[in-house]
């Protein structure tokens, strides 16, 4: 599923929701949170979902060294707690931040419960939903088990962001988000960037990434 792709479901699942929220009394509360305010601690215990209303969230893992890695940013009307909620341990292993000042919707597992069993079509889009986030994990798991990061770019560039098709160009919004995502210093990545840019392996344009040798990249990953 692409990103408009995913996009465009979570906003028509919202909109399914938020209509049965309305008309059928279910229970649920909306929170604001301000820039950089932990929602939930490592450890906390997951009992709704949340959805993003307003804002940005973004998730992550504290290591035992002090560093931040980002596991995933969150836009509006994604969803987390989705999985967690109906998970035995249902404990967050990582932290969620209010990236930017927000806004959530929280549902309770027995109204979402009651929601999902009265609208077959709701349940449906829920669990496509969790099939997607599955997907999403392995990705990641994938994209962490590379062995250097010259091999988790290559991972990165042919599987997180969209390709353009004619000059196999791609955008990366922010370095810094980046380096988090894939666990090195910024400094490090920038480094590799640009020996790769050297190499011949890819040409640097401000926020521009254009490959030049997609073999190459594809050859990287395991």
């Amino acid at each position: 599923m692409n990103n408009l792709v995913y996009k465009k479901f979570h906003l028509e699942f919202f909109y399914e929701l938020n209509h049965m929220l309305k008309i059928g009394n279910v229970k649920h509360s909306i929170r604001k949170y301000p820039k950089d305010q932990i929602i939930f601690l490592t450890g906390s215990r997951c009992q709704s979902i949340g959805i993003l209303l307003k804002g940005e969230v973004k998730i992550e893992h504290l290591t035992e060294t002090g560093s931040r890695i980002l596991i995933r940013n969150l836009k509006q009307y994604n969803i987390f707690g989705e999985i967690l909620l109906f998970s035995p341990e249902p404990y967050y292993p990582y932290d969620i931040v209010a990236k930017s000042n927000c806004e959530i919707l929280f549902i309770s597992k027995d109204s979402l419960l009651r929601i999902l069993s009265e609208n077959p079509n709701i349940l449906e889009k829920y669990l496509q939903h969790i099939a997607e986030s599955y997907h999403q994990i392995n990705k990641l798991i994938k994209l962490k088990s590379q062995k250097t990061l010259r091999h988790k770019l290559a991972y990165y560039f042919l599987n997180y962001e969209h390709l353009n098709k004619e000059n196999h160009s791609l955008i990366i919004k922010s370095k810094t988000e980046l380096a988090n995502l894939l666990g090195v210093e910024r400094q490090s990545l920038f480094r590799e960037l640009k020996n790769l840019e050297n190499e011949g392996y890819l040409e640097l344009n401000k926020k521009e990434v254009i490959l030049k040798n997609l073999t190459y990249f594809a050859s990287l990953v395991d």
